[in-house]
């Protein structure tokens, strides 16, 4: 069965991954004891998992030949104790290596990366320790990086909870000059209503003058009628938090998507002007296929469809993944749609019964009406017990009230046209950086190549997403605060 909808960008990386796909370029923190399908999280990361799965490879090829390989390594209990990966170009020749290494004190974990050149010389070695309180809850996370002779500390990020087990404050610090304090930075501060659900999110940096917090966005959510929660986004200007944009967003049953409208506030009616309409497409099981069919209002005040994709619904054997999605643009000037994209996905068992084997292929349709093959990601997995996971509104705002962990090494807060540079290790190559806003809409991209690139897009003050892919395949993710 069929489904449509549109999608920001056909098999993206999600800022909330909790294994860092490609290890040449950074570091991540999470708790190694978690079953982890990597395919999924790494290009479905809005889809579940029906049941779990261990990675014990990765392989990625890209259109131009380069290769990716990915290999894992657990203890006896299924925790994860190293990840090696190495990166070929077409003629095999070796590029890059990277390693993971995972260590466990009770729910604390310790991670260590190590960037190295083709012929072995190390480039960068880091360190991430995550302590976990009693509750299963995260504490903090500390970074590291090697000098040569020890660990020296760089980051610090600690989150507080109230009494009901919410996520209330995440704060981050960096170690001030000669390595003898920490400087707070940046900080994101969360309140609730009486249904525990997500009232207020408030960012807000850290100023030495006044030595004291300035809130620079705020998001407030409203839950009307049980179906439909607005958010309204208000940025400081001249010293005051003043009206943004606003997002309502409309469920259907079983919690499940159905309408997105974006309002934009007009400063000489003072009123919010709609700005896009969003229709949403999902399935029975309460798999939302991301947003949806995407209008744009035209220049006659006429709403008129932009983007479109359609879904096959896959078996929903080991996962919720939808087996095919297909992607098509509306050209404004022609009234054709173009620019196919269609990518696959298939789990398969292998003989053992014990194994599977997964897929994803990567199409885009060529000026000569012809397929060509973009990427090619291939897993080989180890089954874990079945668990189905549970489905509502709550659950699909969880990642708010989770701890987030940044990888792409952006420092935060960022000032428009400041260059941003990739961190140490990241090998040659042809780049795309995207910002997205905080619902998943693309405000900018480009592509660049080498280690650095200069966001120039004037982006409004407030919170986003920007995300660094590689040939097709990602490579970071983070939150990006824009004062």
């Amino acid at each position: 069965m069929s489904r449509t909808c549109q999608i920001c960008c056909l098999l993206w990386c999600c800022p909330m991954q909790k294994i860092l796909l490609i290890l040449l370029t950074g570091i991540s923190c999470y708790n190694g004891a978690l079953a982890q399908n990597v395919l999924l999280q790494s290009y479905h990361p809005k889809n579940k998992e029906i049941v779990k799965l261990l990675t014990d490879s990765l392989h990625v090829r890209h259109e131009d030949g380069r290769f990716r390989r990915i290999l894992y390594a657990y203890d006896d209990k299924g925790k994860l104790l190293s990840a090696e990966e190495t990166e070929q170009d077409a003629q095999s020749k070796l590029l890059a290596r990277g390693t993971q290494k995972f260590f466990y004190d009770g729910d604390n974990s310790i991670v260590e990366t190590e960037n190295k050149d083709a012929v072995g010389r190390l480039l960068l070695k880091q360190r991430c320790t995550q302590v976990v309180k009693a509750n299963k809850r995260a504490d903090s996370t500390l970074y590291w990086t090697w000098d040569g002779a020890a660990w020296q500390p760089t980051q610090k990020t600690k989150y507080i909870y109230d009494q009901k087990g919410n996520l209330v404050a995440i704060t981050e610090y960096r170690m001030g000059q000669d390595a003898a304090f920490w400087v707070p930075v940046w900080s994101e501060w969360m309140e609730y209503d009486a249904q525990q659900r997500l009232s207020s999110r408030q960012y807000r940096t850290w100023q030495d003058t006044l030595g004291d917090w300035t809130t620079e966005t705020e998001y407030r959510s409203e839950y009307k009628n049980g179906n439909v929660v607005a958010t309204t986004r208000l940025n400081r200007q001249n010293d005051r938090l003043v009206n943004s944009e606003r997002t309502e967003t409309t469920y259907k049953g079983n919690s499940l998507k159905d309408s997105l409208i974006v309002y934009d506030w007009d400063l000489a009616s003072e009123r919010w002007q709609r700005r896009d309409v969003t229709v949403a497409a999902s399935d029975g099981l309460g798999q939302l296929y991301e947003t949806g069919s995407e209008f744009v209002r035209t220049s006659d005040g006429k709403w008129e469809k932009r983007v479109e994709v359609s879904y096959t619904d896959g078996p929903s054997i080991y996962s919720d993944e939808p087996e095919e999605e297909l992607k098509q643009i509306l050209d404004p000037t022609t009234g054709q749609w173009q620019g196919k994209e269609r990518a696959s996905t298939v789990y398969t068992d292998l003989p053992d019964g014990k194994r599977v084997y997964g897929r994803i292929d990567r199409e885009a349709l060529g000026t000569d009406k012809q397929w060509h093959k973009q990427l090619l990601a291939e897993g080989w997995f180890r089954k874990k017990d079945p668990e189905r996971p549970p489905f509502g509104v709550e659950d699909r705002n969880s990642d708010d009230k989770a701890a987030f962990s940044r990888d792409c090494g952006i420092p935060n807060p960022y000032l428009s046209g400041r260059t941003a540079t990739l961190p140490a290790g990241a090998t040659p190559g042809d780049y795309e950086i995207r910002v997205s806003s905080e619902d998943g809409r693309t405000v900018w991209h480009q592509t660049f190549g080498g280690d650095t690139v200069t966001i120039t897009a004037e982006l409004v003050p407030g919170l986003y997403i920007v995300s660094v892919s590689k040939g097709g395949t990602p490579v970071c993710a983070q939150k990006l605060l824009v004062n």
